[in-house]
């Protein structure tokens, strides 16, 4: 039994390993295809629907347009395609650092603007304390990394309360720019978190958390509409969606310790709207529906359990299910925009917004004239058709020769009617 047992742990780490390594492959694969995307090349397929060319191929092809400065796109199209991209997940940090600050609208020009002075204020007391905890688990036992990053993130929320005296401290903020400060310069950082607090966490930044607490209270409905058995469920235990405030708050930083992961969220949510959380939320209590089920149906044990996320979770998949319930149940058609929070698309959206909304304008215009052209191209051609076919009739029946009658169809006949469409398609 023993030898057993030993068989089967090791077979089961080996798969884990396949596993691991197959995850690894695709992401090294999906981040030189954002790679290439970024510089203008081809848009790369979203993940797992189909097989992205390989390694070497893409890394060519790379290469190739890095050297083509012609090749990148227009301003307009950058945000679009990197809000595209961002949503199918962006590969490295490399990806990030430039597609990042395309999301939040930030040029190299706003970034490098210096940092505010930082001075005594109401929560500095307790911005020293979460920072103080802060970035352990990313940075583990490296005390001299750890100090100079805290120095960094400590500067960056004081001198940002300073500047922004109507920003109220919340405990998580913390997370929230750790994540850019380890991915970003203290400078870069700071603007980013900056430009993140006056708009897709403005409504956060409240004496109060009514705001965020309204907004959590959306995640039961989209339950009810998508499994009744886990709304039921959840209803009968008496917890309250309260479990899933620092999911929200903090966008999953506080709660996942894996930083790929939490990057892997920031991708999405940074390229979609500010409800779009609500959806990632649900589509993570669906998928744990089976062991939820499986818990004594009681306040202390399903809070419990919703509030400690297991480890390697398939965000990918998370996302995918996120998106698809934003399509079929829109928060819009259940909840107004928040008072508080700036309106959204935010202003360095509206022109690209704009400009998408003339070009499917303009295709859909561009289809309807191209089946009416058909319609009546047809329509004028069957009619010579009939007429001539009921010529040829009448001649044969009265013995006249067919060559005298004056509506035989000929391609010059075709070609007047199709040409006789086209212009009035046109005008």
């Amino acid at each position: 039994k023993e030898k057993e047992k030993e068989k089967e742990q090791k077979e089961e780490k080996e798969e884990k390993e396949e596993e691991r390594l197959k995850k690894e492959e695709a992401l090294s694969k999906r981040a030189v295809a954002v790679a290439v995307a970024i510089a203008g090349g081809p848009m790369p397929p979203p993940p797992r629907l189909s097989e992205p060319p390989s390694l070497l191929k893409r890394t060519l092809s790379y290469i190739t347009n890095l050297s083509n400065p012609s090749h990148l796109p227009p301003s307009e199209e950058k945000l679009s395609r990197a809000r595209a991209l961002a949503r199918g997940g962006l590969g490295n940090r490399v990806n990030r650092r430039k597609i990042w600050p395309l999301l939040l609208g930030l040029s190299e020009s706003d970034m490098q603007k210096p940092i505010p002075p930082v001075r005594k204020h109401k929560h500095t007391e307790q911005v020293q304390k979460d920072v103080e905890r802060s970035l352990f688990a990313y940075l583990g036992n490296n005390s001299d990394l750890l100090e100079e990053k805290r120095n960094s993130l400590s500067r960056i929320i004081n001198a940002l309360l300073c500047e922004q005296p109507s920003l109220e401290y919340f405990q998580g903020y913390h997370d929230i720019a750790s994540v850019f400060l380890l991915l970003f310069d203290e400078r870069r950082a700071f603007h980013l978190v900056r430009r993140m607090s006056l708009h897709h966490f403005r409504d956060y930044h409240n004496v109060s958390l009514d705001s965020v607490v309204s907004l959590l209270a959306d995640i039961f409905p989209i339950l009810s509409h998508v499994d009744p058995l886990i709304h039921s469920f959840l209803i009968k235990s008496g917890v309250q969606p309260l479990f899933s405030l620092s999911w929200v708050l903090t966008w999953f930083s506080h709660s996942i310790n894996t930083f790929d992961d939490v990057c892997r969220i920031y991708d999405y949510l940074l390229s979609t709207n500010p409800y779009s959380i609500i959806y990632l939320a649900a589509s993570l209590i669906l998928h744990r529906r089976d062991a939820l089920l499986a818990q004594t149906c009681e306040f202390s044990a399903v809070h419990h359990f919703l509030s400690h996320l297991p480890a390697n979770l398939p965000w990918d998949d998370l996302i995918a299910t996120s998106i698809s319930l934003e399509r079929q149940y829109p928060l819009s058609r259940m909840k107004s925009q928040p008072e508080n929070a700036p309106p959204y698309p935010y202003s360095w959206m509206v022109d690209v917004i704009e400009q998408q909304k003339r070009d499917r304008r303009r295709d859909y215009v561009s289809a309807a004239v191209s089946v009416g052209v058909l319609a009546i191209a047809f329509g004028l051609t069957y009619s010579s058709l009939s007429s001539s076919s009921s010529s040829s009739s009448s001649s044969s029946s009265s013995s006249t020769s067919p060559s005298t009658s004056g509506n035989t169809l000929s391609p010059s006949s075709i070609i007047s009617s199709i040409s006789q469409a086209l212009n009035w398609g046109s005008e």
